[in-house]
């Protein structure tokens, strides 16, 4: 999907990775963020780009201790296309929904 603020999602077998796609404005910052959990999920969430999905630009796995919804700030992105992947944080034994959210300040 392209562009929309928020997106649920869901793990439906131990392993399930999803990717969700986001065009950037250049010059822009976004937070991308994941909750309302439920069914067991903890997720991890990673930022890729621009337009290449080998290109690690941040990852989270809890945004504070004991809480396992994830959050990223992103450095300022350039213009293009970014990636973010979320799965289970135990990619053995974990499935679960989910919500994941991108703003921008």
């Amino acid at each position: 999907a392209s562009n929309p603020n928020s997106l649920n999602g869901k793990t439906d077998i131990f392993g399930d990775v999803d990717f969700f796609n986001f065009v950037a404005a250049g010059g822009v910052t976004y937070t991308i963020s994941t909750s309302g959990l439920a069914g067991g999920m903890d997720t991890v969430i990673t930022l890729y780009g621009p337009t290449d999905v080998s290109v690690t630009i941040a990852e989270n796995d809890d945004c504070t201790a004991g809480v396992l919804t994830s959050c990223i700030t992103s450095p300022v992105l350039a213009a293009g296309t970014y990636h973010v992947r979320v799965k289970h944080y135990s990619a053995a034994s974990g499935t679960g929904t989910y919500t994941v959210t991108k703003t921008s300040p």
